[in-house]
């Protein structure tokens, strides 16, 4: 071992258990808060929509990002891993996780967690990170009488994805920003007429739904203050509603879980929904989430369903619940387990859940991500596998799974505290098999695409690199090429075998740094994997887009061949704004603008659905919708 392989000590002293250096006592930390230093880098948001990429921060804002590691203790779980009458039947080894008997044990691992933690460091940081979603998949032609119409995107052509925003040819539903509203309007010919609405009751604020046939579910959550005991409880709610009678939707099932709202997918009838649930430390078995059980009641979930990963660190919990939409009020099942949630991916067999701690080890801040296989089988969810990799991700795209291998792009910092970044392949068993190590240094994964035996990933620091790489053998995963462009993808759109589509953010040097301007489309060659090509690119200054960071307000035509986003438009120059939609082609290798649709009366918008010939503009906030046709 070399003397300066930091690397290698930090990770001895995690698996070995050794106690945190002197250099990491609060007084150090202290003291280094108080001297502070500038070469940190951060991305961030300006307020006039301009994204920089450099800047500095000190070291107390590090500092304040750090979350320690804590491992279980161990005589949890000497008896429950022995306990066969207790322990789910699963591949999972025994060794990650800690299964109970009881409310109170796990009250108890809780509080000496917390003593723990408080003990050593003198610090408590829980984090709970809403999940964002990535990038995209094909849609499908809608079936039956209703007009051609769009789809959200997602990732698994089979696993629906909940959206602010749904239609079914003949309908467009979407939820009221700030209001506890669900709006039912009529489209035809591009005009719109509202025939309903749903109000949610008891302080529900509405975050996404699903639609199939004619059932609405509608996923919210609701946050209380408990004044006796000085706290704040969330709950995430799945409604289910009949609407064969738009104009009278009636409320069928009601399930709820612990926890503020963090994904949802939907496979045939069953809504597989997560959330993060966070625990009172101060009041006795207080730590236990809660759900609707099989008599309709809101009650403690059994010991039996909660369990920790051995290493999870603070006092969240990941809630996932299983629910069939066409027999609410008894086909449901809740599991919970200690650790938090930050991407979901799901494909029809597999929920892999994934989870980022950061440690502080070696002076450095060093981010981890915990994995979580559950299988699926309708409303039947168990966990069959746990695993633990370097670095954090990018968006749910970042994950996939082919032939039983889990695929997973992450970034994190090597010795000189440079970004770089892994492709990690795992087993069944979420064990490394294959990896392809520090690629890009100094560079951060911005787009990650799984397609077959593929991965195209993008990393940016100045210029946007698109890597190439073959995973066709899962312990052998090797880069083929790579080619840079001005500006960078944040979401990669396969068009056909050879062509991928980029949509992104062009970018400007200033007094500031380096920051975005607009929009970028960039049109990307991969049918030599070994030399990819850059053969289109758009640049739209001044117009931005939901698009440029959630999948979800990307609409694909694929019978007409046009792609559709939402969009905002600004010109400093003459102070000119608008709200609208942007539709655009990509034909012959060229990418071509159809039309920029601005509205006179919308005023934010965040997605656009078509049905027919006309795209649907919505304002989520003010309640209107505006059309347009290509034709």
């Amino acid at each position: 071992m070399k003397n300066n392989d930091f690397d290698f000590i930090a990770s001895k002293f995690e698996d070995e258990n050794i106690s945190a250096p002197d250099s990491l006592s609060v007084e150090k930390i202290k003291e280094k808060i108080e001297k502070g230093t500038d070469d940190e880098k951060i991305i961030k948001l300006n307020s006039g929509k301009k994204r920089f990429i450099k800047g500095a921060i000190s070291v107390a804002a590090a500092i304040a990002l750090v979350v320690v590691s804590l491992t279980a203790v161990n005589y949890y779980n000497k008896d429950r891993v022995d306990n066969k009458n207790n322990t789910p039947k699963t591949s999972v080894k025994s060794e990650d996780l800690i299964y109970f008997t009881s409310h109170d044990e796990i009250d108890n691992l809780m509080k000496d967690r917390l003593e723990e933690q408080k003990t050593k460091f003198g610090i408590l940081r829980d984090y709970q990170v809403k999940s964002s979603d990535g990038v995209i998949s094909n849609e499908t032609k809608a079936v039956g009488a209703a007009p051609s119409h769009s789809e959200t995107y997602k990732q698994i052509d089979s696993v629906d994805e909940a959206d602010i925003v749904k239609t079914d040819g003949e309908y467009i539903y979407f939820i009221s920003d700030y209001k506890p509203i669900i709006n039912i309007y009529s489209a035809k010919d591009g005009k719109t007429e509202k025939v309903s609405e749903i109000k949610l009751k008891n302080s529900q604020n509405p975050s996404e739904m699903f639609i199939k046939e004619n059932r609405l579910i509608v996923i919210s959550t609701r946050d209380k203050y408990i004044k006796k005991r000085d706290l704040f409880t969330s709950k995430t709610i799945v409604q289910t509603y009949n609407i064969e009678d738009k104009s009278n939707p009636k409320k069928e099932y009601e399930y709820s879980q612990s926890g503020f709202y963090a994904s949802s997918r939907m496979i045939s009838d069953f809504v597989y929904v997560i959330s993060n649930n966070s625990y009172n430390y101060y009041v006795k078995n207080d730590c236990i989430p809660y759900c609707t059980g099989d008599d309709g009641k809101y009650k403690k979930i059994p010991a039996k369903d909660i369990c920790a990963i051995k290493d999870s660190e603070g006092g969240n919990y990941t809630v996932i619940g299983a629910v069939d939409i066409t027999n609410g009020n008894k086909a449901k099942k809740t599991k919970a387990v200690i650790g938090s949630v930050s991407e979901v991916y799901c494909n029809e067999s597999n929920l892999y859940i994934a989870g980022v701690r950061y440690n502080f080890s070696m002076e450095r801040e060093l981010a981890k991500t915990t994995i979580i296989k559950c299988s699926l089988d309708k409303t039947n969810i168990n966990i069959t596998a746990t695993g633990k990799i370097k670095g954090n991700i990018n968006n749910q795209f970042s994950m996939d799974e082919k032939d039983g291998y889990f695929r997973i792009a992450t970034t994190t910092q090597n010795k000189e505290d440079k970004d770089i970044n892994i492709l990690y392949v795992l087993d069944e068993n979420l064990d490394v098999v294959g990896k392809v190590n520090s690629f890009a240094k100094n560079e951060h994964i911005e787009a990650v695409r799984f397609i077959g035996d593929m991965a195209y990933v993008i990393t940016y620091e100045r210029t946007d690199p698109l890597f190439i790489i073959d995973l066709s053998n899962p312990e052998n995963p090797e880069i083929l090429g790579e080619v840079k462009i001005s500006g960078f993808s944040t979401m990669l759109v396969p068009i056909d075998e050879k062509t991928l589509l980029g949509i992104g953010y062009s970018t400007e040097e200033n007094e500031f740094g380096e920051a975005t301007n607009g929009l970028k489309l960039a049109l990307f060659d991969i049918g030599n994997p070994a030399k990819p090509k850059v053969i289109g690119e758009k640049e739209l200054i001044g117009v931005d887009s939901p698009a440029q960071y959630s999948h979800k307000a990307l609409v694909q035509n694929s019978d007409e061949g046009y792609f559709a986003i939402p969009c905002s438009y600004y010109n400093e120059e003459t102070e000119e704004y608008g709200e609208g939609a942007l539709a655009f082609s990509v034909k012959n290798g060229k990418i071509e603008v159809n039309k920029k649709f601005v509205s006179d009366e919308i005023e934010q918008c965040q997605r656009c659905v078509y049905i027919g010939n006309f795209i649907y503009a919505l304002d989520t906030y003010e309640g209107i919708i505006d059309s347009f046709s290509l034709k």
